[in-house]
């Protein structure tokens, strides 16, 4: 008895839920057998989290862009505006200018008349100036504008081909949810290793995804970022554009006032 060999004590394996640290496994299921598990399903919850973040603040920043395409419509009509008003100001300087020196050359003075001359032709020349320098600019914006307009075309063809894209990758959902409907989602007898394989597709697909949801959560907040920036230029703008044309209105009362002059000054020349 003192001398037998001594046989080591069995003890009952614990259960998993009795394992410190060790997680619960659902009932029945083994954790290789789970499709991915618990950490698969909380990497998708926060991806799908990271991903409607990103979007609603892709709509946040479209929005604002919408305001300022708005804000830059309204602007562009009030500097147009402004546009007219001086350049109808600008013809009524001119017009007073030859008016007061014609009047000053009604005389008998050879010189005097001829020296008038000279500086109607004068005047006449720095108005041509004038407006050729604004042709030359206006040219120059137009050819921006035109510019801009194809960049909105290729940004409008851009939209029609995503909205193609979504259609497209609806279409085959719905021929692939009927097909599902009428045939069952899974053709043949479901194995481990077919499982196994779907599970290493979900985790390469869910890194990748995952890095691209850093990446456009990046270039959300710098393109909203920016969009408030041009927002709050446009308010800007907007103020730039009243001012001006209160001077303006300004200006079109000082003229005025010299008409008023120019037309007594005609009724004593004759």
């Amino acid at each position: 008895m003192g001398g037998g060999v001594t046989k080591p004590v069995a003890h009952a394996q614990q259960p998993a839920s009795e394992v410190a640290g060790a997680r619960v496994s659902p009932p029945d299921v083994k954790p290789s057998m789970s499709g991915g598990g618990n950490e698969m399903a909380a990497e998708l919850f926060r991806l799908e989290n990271a991903v409607n973040e990103n979007g609603i603040n892709a709509l946040q920043a479209r929005m604002v862009v919408q305001e300022n395409n708005a804000l830059l419509s309204r602007n562009r009509g009030a500097a147009m505006g402004n546009r007219a008003l001086c350049t109808e100001n600008t013809d009524a300087l001119f017009r007073d200018r030859l008016t007061i020196l014609r009047t000053w050359g009604w005389t008998s003075d050879e010189l005097r008349r001829a020296y008038c001359d000279a500086m109607v032709h004068r005047e006449k020349i720095a108005y041509l100036k004038h407006l050729a320098g604004l042709n030359t600019r206006t040219l120059e914006i137009t050819l921006a504008m035109a510019g801009v307009n194809a960049s909105a075309i290729e940004v409008n063809k851009r939209v029609m081909d995503t909205n193609e894209e979504i259609v497209s990758f609806n279409q085959a959902y719905i021929e692939e949810n009927a097909k599902w409907l009428d045939e069952g989602p899974v053709q043949e007898t479901p194995t481990a290793a077919g499982m196994e394989e779907i599970v290493q597709q979900n985790r390469a697909e869910l890194a990748e995804l995952t890095s691209l949801a850093v990446a456009d959560k990046e270039r959300v907040h710098a393109c909203l970022d920016a969009a408030k920036i041009n927002c709050r230029q446009q308010a800007k703008n907007a103020k730039m554009i009243q001012e001006r044309a209160k001077k303006i209105e300004a200006n079109r009362s000082m003229i005025q006032a010299n008409q008023q002059a120019v037309a007594s000054k005609l009724a004593t020349s004759y």
